[in-house]
């Protein structure tokens, strides 16, 4: 009797390729541009740099996984590098139109066939030339308030965002069942992102368990928006999560 070994009496998997996942990007870099173009100088390009940036983050990962041309690895990390730079690093935007105008032309050089490679290293330099040069992390670290915690790279951005634009903000509190959360961040999220003062974001997501025995974690939320006063930032908490305990640093 033959045996056939196992791994030989199964065809090989039929892996996608990378390129299958470049919508991804597409959609992210045209959705981007077009709202960084309406926000308001008064508004941060944070909460929509996160957005583009969570995608890419993605397909970086994708490139480990799915067959890809090396320069197309290239441009990739070439592009999330540059990303990171205004995302937790010393650099920030303020020209929202043309950093806009940028990420439509890096769409259409994305979806050339064969890759425009030369293109896109030009458009990466343009970009990077419209970042304005702040503080690093330890620096924006120095300037917050004491006694905070788990304060990583992206925290600091923000709350650094925060205190350049002088948007509200404040900590927000509450006490909720585990397999609650993602609704909870999910109410916090639609009510940050506001008709008439921008769209805001959450600086700091800390949950805690509660005591021991309960099914309840504590989550510390700390958020910014662009309301024209705190008591305006409040009230829009108070109407979309009443239960909330509402405090500042």
């Amino acid at each position: 009797m033959n045996l056939v070994p196992v791994a030989e009496s199964f065809d090989p998997v039929n892996l996608p390729h990378f390129r299958d996942r470049l919508p991804d990007l597409f959609e992210a870099l045209h959705t981007t541009a077009h709202q960084l173009k309406k926000i308001s100088k008064h508004h941060s390009y944070l909460p929509y740099w996160e957005d583009l940036y969570s995608v890419l983050h993605s397909l970086k990962g994708v490139t480990q996984i799915l067959p890809c041309e090396p320069e197309l690895v290239e441009t990739i990390l070439a592009l999330n590098n540059c990303m990171m730079k205004a995302y937790s690093g010393p650099f920030l935007i303020r020209e929202h139109e043309k950093v806009s105008g940028i990420l439509l032309q890096l769409k259409n050089s994305f979806s050339q066939i064969p890759l425009a490679t030369n293109t896109i290293k030009t458009e990466l330099e343009q970009l990077q030339k419209t970042f304005i040069l702040d503080i690093d992390h330890k620096s924006r670290t120095a300037k917050m308030p004491p006694a905070l915690f788990y304060i990583n790279e992206f925290v600091s951005k923000k709350f650094r965002e925060t205190e350049l634009l002088h948007l509200n903000h404040c900590v927000i509190e509450d006490e909720i069942l585990l397999q609650e959360i993602p609704n909870w961040r999910k109410k916090l999220e639609q009510f940050l992102d506001h008709p008439e003062f921008g769209r805001g974001f959450i600086i700091n997501f800390l949950p805690f368990i509660s005591s021991e025995g309960s099914r309840k974690v504590k989550v510390w939320t700390w958020i910014a928006l662009a309301t024209p006063t705190r008591a305006a930032l409040k009230q829009q908490v108070k109407e979309h999560i009443p239960s909330v305990h509402i405090s500042k640093l």
